[in-house]
């Protein structure tokens, strides 16, 4: 099919089998490093090693990227997109260091808040420190309803 396509569908297909083909020798070598590394995981309550291989390809690695980042959001690796991508792991964590504690980009390159990754406190709070959205009323401009209704909060 892959050489002979009558369609994008049957390539694409193709490509899907040929890498579903690929998926088990991909975790027979994953287990064979990780037997190999058994020896060094002596004392694994200071570090652990283990050998994970990513199942990316050519054709693969922008779908995995985005999977990934939708992770990232909801707090699980930060590393694994950008590996997905082909950075090592040694290039993301030297460029985060870099851009971080020594560019100090983490202060000056602040990404907009999203109500997702907020605590309550901080959706509640502007940039000032005033709580978010219109200014309170003074009391004799309030209703009665109102009134009634903080004296229940409080």
């Amino acid at each position: 099919m892959q050489f002979n396509t009558d369609g994008n569908i049957a390539l694409e297909k193709s490509i899907l089998n040929d890498e579903a083909s690929m998926w088990n020798l991909i975790q027979q070598f994953e287990t064979f490093l990780n037997t190999l590394l058994t020896p060094y995981n002596r004392s694994p309550k200071k570090v652990f090693y283990r050998v994970q291989i990513l199942p990316t390809t050519i054709y693969n690695y922008k779908d995995l990227a985005k999977q990934y980042k939708e992770h990232t959001q909801l707090g699980y690796s930060k590393m694994l997109p950008q590996v997905a991508l082909g950075q090592t792991q040694s290039a993301v964590l030297a460029n985060a260091y870099f851009e971080n504690d020594i560019l100090d980009l983490v202060n000056v390159f602040i990404p907009p808040l999203m109500s997702s990754t907020m605590n309550a406190e901080v959706l509640n709070r502007n940039s000032n420190g005033d709580s978010a959205g219109r200014p309170e009323k003074p009391d004799d401009e309030k209703s009665t309803k109102t009134l009634q209704n903080q004296e229940s909060l409080s």
